[in-house]
């Protein structure tokens, strides 16, 4: 358990449960509709770079680097991580556009027939150098072709390349000795500002060998193969040098020998064992206990454990990391700097061999995340000001459609959804309140005709206009008045969104009320032309999988462009009321989908609910306000807005009554809803609004 703090009061097993101490609910680190919508991001990102449409997918099992084909990401995101996360993709997805992965699977085989060996220290040189310089060749390529992500790959970099635990590995005393170890630090960070060639021979042999200034001129992974090989003759010269040098030392009892007799490894300021990669009038250093304990990438802080603190210093040694370092006073690390250091270095082999740790889904998420792309879901983060003026967040989740596997299986736990194949008595009566509304559809679509039909007014005698012919013969008797003019009615097409309030307090008469308006105007909109209308509704309520205590959803579970009256039947069975009541909250988070349902078209909101808005940290005046300032916004941007209030009973509260006309004012409509004609009354008043 790493919250020590808590230990005195929680079992071991309580943090790894991840149980929410207030509500009892077991949390779960992953929200699959955020997933859904960072891959979907990502995905683009990488379609759009790549001019491919590579899969981008998480990982569920098996090895988790690029396997040639596609692209993989961590299940861990978040919005701190998701530039990096961006970066790391856009690498993986280089690779799979420009990289060939036959020349990679058969360096064994070249290594070969190069060399007449099968070294395997010298094939897995080889690979490592590789790795190294195709990077820099795709990398190259990326930025060049798409400028405008370089961001994201200085996120990616940041975190493997540019840490500030690699900044003073670079200029302390560590990786000076003629090893692979040695030679791989320092070639893999030789993009680092701080690198030092000469620290190590013939690394200013390698820097010109590599030449990143012109690293565009290697146009396939086969240039980089053969950059590599000469990189590595120079590695494997000084290699054998460093080796005849040793093996001369202990032949002549030399071996003693060295700067290292006086074990000053531990730093004045690091007495007590903390991490201090810091300068030593820090007395704030922490320790950096507890992080980096896997060694994965998903860890958060791993080898660079202490990258907050080191943040503090900005960069190398005194500015002796250069291309032309001093050659002396490179300090000592602690034990603990170089176990940071290795681990980074590890993270950097990782990285370079396409084996980046990175969390997996399980099945039910996967199945979930799928759920939510295929209704295209998305997040919407909406703010509000409470009663006291305190400042809350919500995050909407918008489903534009309701698919099948959401009927059958809900897999995102929508509440509103009756799961299974059962056939409750809240299905029975919705099916009969949504035939009830369909018969009546067909009289108020006899009665919203007339918008389908376009009228002519004709004006005779008059003094101006078009000669009326059969007034041409008065003209001799000074008649004057022998003009006319005809005017014509025509309606623009026309879109319409319903919003049903799905809250507990809708349950009963309320709800079924409900089903049978809107399933009446569905059917009255499916006989007029030019008129297109989405139903929705809306709750909040608590998402197994989510971060959140509670969520605001809205839920389309009908669009006259893609699903037919049957289809709405099958959906709206299906659903019943659930959670509590975000109305402003859901208002606010669709504003930019009621605009874009315009195109041209007159556009109308149509609102049925109950009342009174309250939602977790929702509710009172600031809520009726709240909601209210969002109808007005619908107005200002061209909307015609008409709101139904339902109620189980004739005699409704006056104060929700009062509150209910305080938020949508005239628009705000009390009426029979079993009536055709009360609702073609209220309708025509708004969609009968002809262009002359």
């Amino acid at each position: 358990m790493n919250n020590q703090k808590s230990s005195f009061w929680a079992n071991e097993g309580f943090f790894e449960d991840d149980i929410d101490i207030i509500t009892g609910r077991k949390k779960n680190s992953s929200d699959v509709v955020a997933l859904a919508s960072y891959r979907n991001s990502i995905a683009n990102f990488v379609r759009i770079v790549t001019q491919q449409d590579i899969p981008v997918k998480f990982q569920t099992n098996g090895d988790s680097y690029t396997d040639g084909k596609s692209v993989v990401i961590s299940a861990k995101l978040s919005d701190k991580d998701f530039d990096y996360a961006v970066g790391l993709a856009l690498h993986e997805g280089s690779h799979v556009v420009k990289s060939d992965f036959d020349i990679v699977a058969s360096i064994g085989n070249i290594y070969q027939t190069k060399y007449n060996s099968r070294d395997h220290k010298g094939i897995s040189i080889v690979k490592d150098l590789l790795n190294i310089v195709e990077d820099r060749r795709i990398d190259q390529w990326l930025i060049t072709a798409a400028p405008g992500y370089i961001g994201y790959y200085h996120a990616l970099y940041a975190k493997y390349f540019n840490t500030s635990v690699i900044n003073k590995g670079l200029a302390s005393s560590e990786y000076r000795d003629e090893t692979w170890e040695s030679y791989f630090f320092r070639i893999c960070n030789i993009t680092n500002p701080n690198r030092d060639l000469d620290a190590l021979k013939g690394l200013k042999d390698i820097w010109s060998v590599l030449d990143l200034r012109t690293i565009d001129r290697l146009k396939s992974t086969e240039d980089a193969l053969g950059v590599a090989f000469d990189i590595y003759d120079i590695v494997q010269l000084h290699l054998d040098e460093a080796a005849k040098e040793k093996e001369a030392e202990d032949e002549n009892g030399d071996g003693q020998e060295g700067d290292g007799q006086e074990g000053d490894g531990q730093e004045g300021d690091d007495q007590d064992g903390d991490d201090q990669f810091r300068s030593g009038n820090d007395k704030d250093a922490g320790t950096g206990d507890g992080e980096g304990q896997d060694g994965g990438d998903d860890d958060g802080e791993t080898a660079e454990g202490s990258e907050a603190e080191l943040s503090k210093e900005g960069g190398a040694n005194n500015g002796s990391g250069n291309e032309s370092g001093t050659g002396s006073d490179h300090p000592e690390l602690s034990d603990r700097q170089k176990d940071l250091l290795a681990k980074a270095i590890q993270k950097q082999k990782d990285f370079q061999d396409n084996n980046i740790k990175k969390k997996k889904v399980s099945k039910k998420d996967a199945d979930a995340i799928k759920a939510a792309e295929a209704a295209d879901a998305s997040i919407v983060d909406i703010e509000t000001k409470g009663d006291w003026g305190a400042r809350n967040k919500h995050r909407v989740l918008i489903l534009p459609r309701v698919t099948n596997e959401m009927l059958e299986n809900n897999p995102l736990g929508i509440g509103m959804i009756m799961e299974g194949t059962y056939k409750s008595r809240q299905s029975d009566d919705n099916i009969k309140s949504i035939s009830k509304g369909l018969i009546m559809g067909q009289r108020l679509g006899k009665k919203l005709k007339a918008r389908n039909e376009n009228q002519s007014l004709k004006y005779n005698r008059l003094r101006s206009g078009s000669i009326d012919k059969r007034r041409i013969s008065t003209l001799g008797f000074g008649t004057e008045t022998v003009f006319e003019k005809i005017e014509s009615i025509v309606y623009n097409d026309a879109a319409i969104h319903i919003s049903i309030d799905a809250s507990s307090s809708m349950r009963g008469e309320c709800w079924q009320q409900s089903m049978t308006m809107a399933s009446a105007i569905a059917k009255a909109s499916s006989m007029i032309e030019g008129l297109d209308v989405v139903i929705s509704v809306r709750a909040e309520e608590w998402l197994p999988g989510s971060n959140d205590d509670d969520r605001p959803i809205i839920m389309v579970v009908y669009d006259s462009t893609r699903d037919n009256i049957a289809r709405y039947q099958k959906v709206m069975s299906r659903i019943r009321p659930s959670g509590c009541t975000p109305e402003g909250i859901c208002f606010e988070a669709i504003q930019k989908q009621l605009i874009a349902m315009k195109q041209g078209k007159d556009g109308y909101f149509l609102n049925i609910s109950d009342g009174m808005p309250g939602a977790s940290n929702y509710g009172g005046n600031s809520a009726i306000l709240h909601t209210r300032n969002q109808v007005n916004q619908m107005r200002k941007n061209g909307l015609q807005v008409l709101s139904y209030f339902v109620s189980e009973s004739d005699n409704a509260y006056g104060n929700i009554v009062e509150k209910f006309k305080q938020m949508y004012g005239a628009d705000a409509r009390f009426i029979n809803t079993d009536s055709v004609s009360d609702i073609a009354n209220t309708i025509n008043a708004k969609f009968l609004m002809p262009t002359i």
